[in-house]
């Protein structure tokens, strides 16, 4: 019979870009676009259109749409992705605040999920 070896864990920074060796600061701007882009695909779902009837509400076409709901985060930046939430009628709250007077640097802190958060109905946007 073999031993069992115990695991060993790194605890995480709480920022998985941070852990993957991005620099601090990349790293907290793919955090916040990595949250948008998510809820974006949230959105987009619960939306229960067709890909095309997003496309067309978006102002782009069906093929971005798709892309979104593949998780092709890079093609899009956070302007884009926050203009196309605010037309599918999300809002967005945002605040900034003073890091501690210890810190090197800001950070990004991603809110609790808000009350209407609303759970996707199905795994993918309905093809045209």
């Amino acid at each position: 019979m073999s031993k069992v070896s115990k695991a060993e864990f790194t605890k995480g920074s709480g920022n998985v870009f941070l852990d993957l060796g991005f620099d601090a600061q990349e790293a907290e701007e793919l955090l916040l676009k990595a949250h948008l882009f998510h809820k974006l695909q949230d959105a987009i779902r619960a939306s229960e259109m067709t890909q095309v009837e997003v496309a067309s509400l978006l102002g782009t076409d069906q093929s971005k749409v798709s892309k979104i709901l593949r998780g092709k985060m890079s093609d899009f930046s956070v302007d884009r992705i926050t203009s196309y939430l605010l037309k599918l009628r999300w809002d967005l709250r945002i605040e900034a605040q003073p890091a501690h007077p210890k810190a090197t640097r800001g950070r990004v802190i991603l809110g609790a999920e808000s009350a209407r958060s609303v759970k996707p109905k199905s795994k993918s946007a309905k093809r045209a």
